[in-house]
């Protein structure tokens, strides 16, 4: 290569390192003079420190820090470093700050929404302005803890249950995790890692029912349990759950002469007759997993007498089983044949075809319910297993049983007339059948006509009528109408909100003070020879109180408390009870309930709450009626409920309001100050009383004005006592009157 070549080669090699040089020289100048891109764009900076709260100073490293729009979406995100600090740079906006710490990490910190927020809906907004810097959005998190322990049994008899240990969060009220145990001997060890601060239920549920599972500290039921408590970064130990094992009940459902062992049914019942437990058995029985304590049991069989351990033929008669932890205890349960009622069915023409019996037995309270039936093609019957009573019969073709039963509806009579022992067109006619003690067998025979032997079926011309003043104490008439067909019996029962009245068996009747905002009916029944029986009825609307003039059926006009009730109805806050045909009933003595009161306030509010998709309180259910009002209630501070040694607390929603709490409601919905009062304005309410600012309050604005002192002196506000469903009104009506 010639000695030219290489030098111009030499010139172009340094000429182009020179414009690299150049080049990067510019550009580093255009990086130091011109702004960033984040100050080009207008954006802000928002920055903080994450430390851990039971090491002050100690900066936590790995957190993730998420900056959130309104909406919940993640804008941007950053980690902080090994000093706890993160910077994150944003658009201008309004945001929210999420610490993160999966459940699961090494880090085992607990996160939270700043600023000291469980979750967005109650976290603290930050705004970022353009070019803005946003400094001190910082965290103190705590360190997640343990629970350990073991799972053991006070009585081992070879066997162990296996199952779950449970914790519930008692803050939260949900199920918070579970372990599984499989264990082959008494003690076994469990654990949970990873548990934020704070209290929990911790209780055990197994697979067999041979060991009775429980709560820490012998509690029975997640209510009562006694909660363990996690610090922060610490592991609480030695929470051994001590389990009994199980009792058994066994025996055998049988007759009491030959010992015969019968197919049927064998209930367990609690101590407090609460249902525990069925077996359809074929003579043995077995109950497993039982508690310690006492129980009921009953017995069934077809064509015996229903029995109580102990031969009783009711609850109230029955003896009580003790059973132990660990024991297998024995009843066995003799049935009675009781009484039997048999007979023979023939029909007119001949064929018995498919017939059937019905008995009724008369109840404590006069009535008669259904006890007993059977069907029958060779034309004998016989119903079993009666016991001592006062009865009556009712006979038909099947197809009368497929309608509306008898004895207040009119059966439909497809091929036989159907009738009442011994030849009554309804219940109230019929005959009594009494069996005593003593009585084996009653024998009583049906003859049914065909209808085809019967002239048509007829119906009034015009129906029956009842004539009189519509008031307690006058006498009603009834007047069975007019009929196409001479020669007719007419009789008569009347029925008062759609129960027999005993003994009203005449065209006439008195109505009482009882009757008052019910329906009163007179069923008619018309009979004949050569004619199928007839019901017809007539029937009123219900007696309401001729001073009633307002929207309500019983509320006088002389009520002290109509304004209040009358504007509670017109401001759609109550809608009393149904009472149809009539107007509605306010029942203004009756007590309100805890959830009613939630939904008058709700109502008054006037507000459009959105409810939370699970309920706040152990004891609501979230398809409850008055679910929203009670929700609404919680969110607004107005009721925290009562709290319980772990989990949601209860609202004791059908539990009556006392005055005291109707007065704490109303005070904190009005945001009103119940600081303990300087002066007493009740005799029965201290001023160191839980709810006297609350009292004091309502009687200082004219809310409430108690109740006259039968001793003299200062009122009574009866604190204690159930609020009355007018009172409810007085107090929101002078309330909504108070300028």
């Amino acid at each position: 290569m010639q000695p030219g070549a290489s030098r111009d080669t030499s010139d172009w090699r340094r000429l182009r390192t020179l414009t690299a040089i150049t080049a990067a020289v510019l550009l580093l100048i255009t990086l130091v003079v011109a702004p960033s891109p984040s100050r080009a764009a207008g954006n802000g900076s928002v920055s903080g420190t994450v430390t851990a709260d039971d090491v002050p100073g100690e900066g936590v490293s790995g957190i993730t820090v998420n900056l959130t729009n309104p909406a919940g979406g993640i804008v941007a995100s950053s980690t902080t470093g090994a000093s706890g600090s993160w910077t994150i740079v944003a658009v201008p906006g309004n945001y929210f700050v999420q610490f993160y710490s999966p459940i699961n990490s090494f880090s085992a910190y607990e996160g939270e929404w700043w600023n000291d927020a469980i979750d967005r809906g109650t976290a603290e907004p930050i705004t970022l302005a353009a070019l803005g810097t946003l400094s001190g959005i910082d965290a103190s998190l705590a360190r997640r803890g343990a629970i350990t322990g073991s799972v053991s049994i006070a009585q081992p008899q070879g066997y162990f249950n296996q199952g779950h240990v449970y914790v519930w969060s008692c803050a939260t009220g949900g199920g918070y995790g579970s372990v599984f145990v499989d264990p082959t001997q008494s003690g076994v060890p469990f654990s949970f890692t990873n548990l934020p601060p704070g209290k929990y239920g911790v209780g055990f549920s197994g697979q067999s029912d041979r060991v009775i599972g429980g709560w820490w500290q012998a509690s029975l039921n997640r209510e009562t349990a006694v909660p363990v408590t996690v610090t922060s970064g610490q592991t609480t130990s030695e929470i051994n759950i001590v389990n009994q094992a199980a009792a058994s009940l066994s025996g055998v459902l049988r007759t009491p002469l030959q010992g015969r062992e019968l197919v049927g049914y064998v209930t367990l019942f609690d101590a407090q007759g609460r249902f525990v437990s069925q077996e359809l058995v074929s003579g043995f029985y077995i109950f497993h997993g039982l508690r310690e304590g006492q129980y009921y049991l009953l017995g069934e069989s077809l064509d015996y007498l229903d029995e109580w351990w102990g031969g009783s033929l009711d609850k109230a008669g029955a003896t009580a089983i003790t059973v132990r932890y660990g024991q297998s205890n024995t009843a066995d349960i003799s049935l009675d044949p009781g009484a039997e009622i048999s007979g023979s069915i023939t029909r007119s023409s001949g064929a018995v075809g498919s017939t059937g019996v019905v008995a009724w037995r008369k109840t404590s309270t006069g009535q008669f319910e259904e006890v007993a039936q059977t069907y029958t093609t060779s034309g004998g019957y016989s119903l079993k297993g009666l016991r001592p009573g006062t009865y009556r019969l009712f006979a038909g073709d099947s197809g009368t049983f497929n309608s509306e039963p008898p004895p207040h509806g009119q059966p439909s009579a497809t091929s036989v007339q159907p009738f009442f022992w011994p030849n009554a067109s309804s219940l109230w006619q019929a005959q009594d059948i009494v069996i005593t003690a003593n009585t084996d067998v009653v024998v009583r025979n049906f003859a049914l006509r065909d209808l085809t032997s019967l002239a048509a079926g007829v119906s009034p011309t015009t129906p029956p009528t009842i004539v009189g003043t519509l008031t307690p104490g006058s006498v009603l008439r009834a007047s069975p109408g007019t009929w196409p067909v001479s020669g007719l019996t007419f009789s008569y029962q009347w029925r008062v909100g759609g129960v027999d009245v005993l003994g009203a068996n005449s065209s006439t009747y008195t109505p009482t003070a009882a009757d008052l905002y019910k329906i009163i009916r007179v069923v008619v029944s018309a009979t004949k020879a050569g004619y199928p029986w007839r019901h017809v009825w007539a029937e009123t609307d219900p007696i309401e109180l001729a001073t009633a003039t307002g929207p309500f059926a019983d509320v006088s006009d002389s009520n002290p408390f109509l304004s209040q009730i009358n504007w509670m109805a017109n401001a759609g806050i109550s809608t009393g009870s149904a009472n149809l045909p009539g107007r509605p009933l306010y029942k203004p003595s009756d007590p309100l309930s805890r959830q009613a009161f939630a939904a008058f306030l709700y109502r008054y509010s006037g507000e459009n709450f959105q409810a939370p998709p699970y309920s706040t309180f152990s004891d609501v259910a979230e398809d409850s009626p008055f679910y929203t009002a009670i929700e609404w209630m919680a969110a607004r501070g107005i009721s925290t409920g009562r709290a319980v040694p772990c989990g949601a607390p209860r609202f004791s929603p059908t539990d009556n309001i006392s005055r005291q709490a109707a007065a704490a409601f109303l005070a904190r919905f009005a945001r009103a100050d119940q600081s303990p009062p300087a002066q007493n304005r009740f005799a029965d309410v201290p001023r160191d009383a839980r709810f006297a600012g609350a009292i004091d309050w309502m009687a200082a604005n004219g809310v409430s004005t108690g109740s006259v002192n039968p001793a003299g002196g200062l009122p009574l506000y009866l604190p204690a006592d159930p609020i009355s469903r007018q009172a409810v009104a007085a107090f929101l009506g002078r309330y909504d009157a108070l300028p």
